[in-house]
């Protein structure tokens, strides 16, 4: 599948500016990134920028978060019943070991906490809000370690409280799934993918299915073996049952697609179509990648990370099939 690719900078390489997010809520599209001095710094910064035309260009920064002690992050966009969209931010201040999350909608340029909860998840991460029909908001976490842990956490009243239900705990790190991505939520069918992050045995992206709504989950290995340290973003078509799955091979400098149809993989994760290449940078390695994607019509937007070690830029690469 062929499709025209065009690339816009949203942050110029400033500083370490790293793991973009990206939404659309009422014909205006968000990106929350951070701000360091490199990947592993102790202070970060979180900032928002908008776009009133469809990703072409951004309006200048804010910040979102004044309080800069400790290492601050978001981690998962989602939207609410309302249509709201929420913003979980990893809040690990250097006297709390280790930090902890919390939940928050964005107004504007502002935003208002909505939820504290008290999880046994500590610097973790948790990801990108979705919704199950009747019964509400859900995303997925993982802790990190040598050990690790992964499962769900559900609010059945719009994120105001949250449950925490493990799916797989105490699990070793080449065996739990990270940065998992709900990939569409189709009747009573729910498919999941993961990104594998240790070099042991396959290094194959994980798919997670569940047939009964949430309430039990399988995992397996895909055929997808470009994938290590590399966060999956996706993007389903209802109408069609298609699903794009984008991801950025860090180590390569490359962002991927992969289009298949909901009903090929249900149950045959070895069954993903080959890839193809939408963008490429001169930089690869950890300071480069963990694309985010949304949806604006038929377009897909994607936006990732790229650079050095000390300087990185965010980057928005709009695609269109038609």
């Amino acid at each position: 599948m062929s499709a025209k690719i065009s690339k816009i900078t949203i942050v110029t390489p400033h500083k370490y500016s790293a793991w973009p997010l990206i939404g659309s809520v009422k014909g205006k599209m968000i990106c929350t990134y951070t701000v360091a001095d490199k990947h592993d710094a102790t202070d970060t910064a979180v900032y928002l920028k908008t776009s009133d035309t469809n990703g072409q260009t951004w309006s200048e920064p804010t910040e979102i978060f004044t309080d800069k002690k400790g290492v601050k992050g978001a981690t998962g966009m989602g939207y609410n019943a309302e249509g709201d969209m929420l913003l979980w931010h990893r809040n690990g201040k250097l006297e709390d070991v280790p930090g902890a999350h919390q939940l928050y909608k964005i107004e504007g340029t502002k935003t208002v906490l909505v939820s504290s909860p008290d999880f046994s998840l500590r610097s973790g991460h948790i990801g990108n809000i979705f919704q199950i029909p009747d019964k509400g908001l859900f995303a997925f976490y993982n802790t990190y370690g040598e050990t690790r842990s992964w499962g769900v956490l559900k609010s059945a009243d719009d994120g105001f409280t949250w449950e925490q239900i493990p799916v797989e705990e105490n699990i070793p790190r080449s065996e739990c799934p990270v940065e998992i991505e709900c990939a569409c939520v189709e009747g009573d069918r729910i498919l999941v993918l993961g990104r594998k992050d240790a070099e042991e045995g396959t290094i194959a992206m994980f798919q997670i299915q569940s047939c009964d709504r949430g309430e039990t989950w399988t995992k397996e290995y895909t055929n997808i073996t470009d994938s290590y340290g590399n966060s999956p973003s996706v993007i389903y078509d209802r109408k069609t049952g298609r699903i794009n799955l984008y991801y950025f091979v860090r180590f390569g400098g490359e962002l991927k697609r992969r289009v298949v149809y909901l009903n090929d993989v249900w149950d045959a994760p070895l069954n993903w179509s080959d890839s193809e290449v939408l963008t490429a940078e001169p930089y690869g390695g950890w300071d480069t990648g963990n694309v985010k994607t949304t949806a604006v019509g038929e377009t897909h937007f994607c936006t990732y990370y790229a650079g050095t070690p000390t300087t990185t830029g965010v980057y928005g690469v709009i695609v269109d099939d038609k």
